[in-house]
């Protein structure tokens, strides 16, 4: 209860403004443009999650929550026939780092997860079509998970790499026709590589885990190695292979958010492998034990936060932030526009003390109010 009630994380602001335009206008926009290009989780998440708004500002939520019920169902009916090993599994996952948000809140990585485990089960059934179909309903949530497709590509499984073009492919022209069309997110999930980044993600990932990285991904590269010799997980352990890969190699920043549901699949693999390896996969999982962190608590509440909302709801005028750090999740539930640049008619600016840079107004001010992230300035 306490993760559904926590704060607004910073990108989960950008998408709750798609959600509540939705509702309140019916268009599928952020506070800045129509279909915005730079909203990465998509309506497969989004358009269900307007739903809930006119019930609470985090509502919205409970669309995480169902796609994590199925995503449990689908790991139990497809790959973990065990009441007990289905429950280590889940334990495992809450404890990884920063679990309570990414498995809480309105992003797009667990309903894409959802997708794509549950596409490679119906495939490993003979039911390419529909596995197909759900892998495009994957990229079409989060577009990075177009790399779910090359697992198809390996197996030679041509129909359904042919039906899981078609959704995002679909979304992407209405886009082009309603909104700017100018940028594709499809583009800026593979395009340019940063192989340059290696240091910064393996240092990250050594300092979310608790653990040198090269431990974890010893870890992880044995269970995708093993779990591909099975018919049921071979799908799943090559995409693991595929998404580690280019993550390490070529992807453009170093997010561990992008990590997450490649730790929940490799953790999926290797607690279905147990019973056939159990002593080799014993020592595994205990790796993958080392690589998990008891969950972190961010200091900020939703109470704390919606009070600081209120009050930049209420100044006339207009307000600007900074840059892309204008705080969105204030803008949303402040239910107003925070523009990304000072213009002449700019009264009040809010600062991110968390991006040095934007620490500070750029025009003479004097402070109003903070909280733990943000501070108000009125213009002199």
């Amino acid at each position: 209860m306490f993760t559904l009630l926590s704060s607004v994380d910073f990108d989960e602001g950008y998408f709750l403004q798609v959600v509540w335009h939705l509702w309140h206008h019916g268009s599928y926009r952020s506070f800045y443009q129509l279909f915005d290009p730079y909203i990465t989780t998509g309506p497969t998440v989004l358009i269900p999650a307007s739903l809930f708004v006119p019930l609470h500002p985090l509502a919205p939520r409970i669309v995480t929550i169902l796609y994590l019920i199925g995503l449990i169902y689908i790991t139990y009916h497809y790959y973990i026939n065990s009441i007990r090993l289905l429950v280590i599994w889940i334990l495992l996952i809450i404890a990884l780092p920063h679990s309570y948000l990414y498995l809480t809140h309105v992003l797009g990585e667990l309903p894409a997860l959802f997708f794509i485990v549950a596409g490679y089960g119906a495939c490993a059934r003979r039911k390419e079509l529909l596995g197909g179909l759900l892998i495009g309903l994957a990229i079409l949530t989060k577009q990075i998970s177009i790399l779910a497709v090359i697992p198809l590509l390996f197996t030679r499984r041509w129909s359904a790499v042919g039906i899981a073009v078609i959704p995002a492919a679909l979304w992407h022209l209405i886009g082009i026709l309603l909104g700017s069309g100018s940028d594709s997110g499809i583009v800026r999930a593979l395009a340019w590589p940063r192989p340059d980044m290696l240091h910064l993600r393996l240092s990250m990932m050594s300092s979310e885990l608790g653990v040198h990285a090269w431990i974890c991904l010893l870890a992880g590269y044995g269970v995708w190695t093993y779990g591909a010799q099975y018919k049921k997980l071979q799908l799943l352990s090559i995409f693991c292979w595929t998404y580690a890969t280019y993550y390490l190699l070529l992807y453009s920043n170093y997010s561990y958010r992008t990590l997450f549901p490649l730790l929940v699949a490799t953790l999926l693999v290797g607690v279905a492998l147990i019973p056939r390896r159990l002593v080799m996969f014993a020592f595994i999982m205990a790796l993958l034990a080392l690589c998990i962190r008891p969950m972190e608590i961010e200091p900020i509440t939703y109470a704390g936060q919606a009070t600081f909302a209120h009050f930049i709801k209420t100044l006339p005028g207009s307000i600007a932030g900074c840059g892309w750090q204008s705080a969105p999740e204030l803008s949303y539930l402040a239910q107003r526009r925070i523009d990304r640049e000072v213009t002449k008619s700019t009264r009040y600016y809010i600062t991110t003390r968390r991006v040095l840079d934007c620490a500070l107004p750029p025009f003479p001010a004097k402070q109003m109010r903070c909280n733990s992230q943000h501070c108000v300035y009125q213009k002199l």
